[in-house]
């Protein structure tokens, strides 16, 4: 009887050495895929699937502006200018992806399209922005202009907005 109990418990150990071998390699699979993800985002490029009205380039992580993003950009530049109000720019996005895509958008994700500093050229990650490779459908300006309007809610998200300070210089090659 007493090999048995042993047994169990040396079971138990051998089953909480690999439980915490795998807990350990799961984390560095993490840190790996998050080093990765931040070393793309510097380069400009975007580690994630296309946003609406982009599509994919030759290179991973690029994508180029199609005919939808820019009635996309003309959306948001209208608001931004003040010739749309807020809930008839939310109409706007709603009816142009539903007739474009099939696919129904709820207020949120409507938020969340008109104040993405992507379609301004800008990724971000952590809240900080940084300057994106891809083709830019809205200047920085109206990006900062269509956040300032929306409701004081979403100001405070951190990814909503564009950080100057973090936002490195556009060099003569880009």
């Amino acid at each position: 009887m007493q090999t048995i109990q042993k047994k169990d418990s040396m079971e138990r150990f051998i089953e909480d050495v690999q439980e915490a071998l795998a807990r350990n390699y799961a984390h560095q699979q993490s840190e790996m895929v998050k080093r990765g993800m931040k070393s793309r985002i510097l380069q400009g490029y975007l580690p994630a699937k296309a946003p609406l009205g982009y599509e994919q380039t030759g290179i991973r992580g690029l994508y180029r502006p199609t005919v939808f993003a820019e009635e996309i950009g003309t959306i948001l530049a209208n608001f931004a200018d003040g010739s749309l109000t807020l809930p008839e720019a939310r109409q706007a996005l709603k009816t142009l992806v539903r007739d474009r895509t099939g696919i129904a958008m709820n207020r949120y994700r409507v938020c969340k399209l008109l104040s993405s500093p992507y379609y301004a050229g800008y990724l971000s990650l952590n809240g900080k922005s940084y300057l994106g490779k891809h083709t830019p459908v809205i200047s920085i300006e109206q990006h900062e202009s269509i956040v300032k309007k929306l409701p004081r809610a979403l100001q405070m998200q951190k990814f909503y907005t564009v950080q100057r300070n973090s936002v490195p210089e556009k060099s003569e090659g880009n």
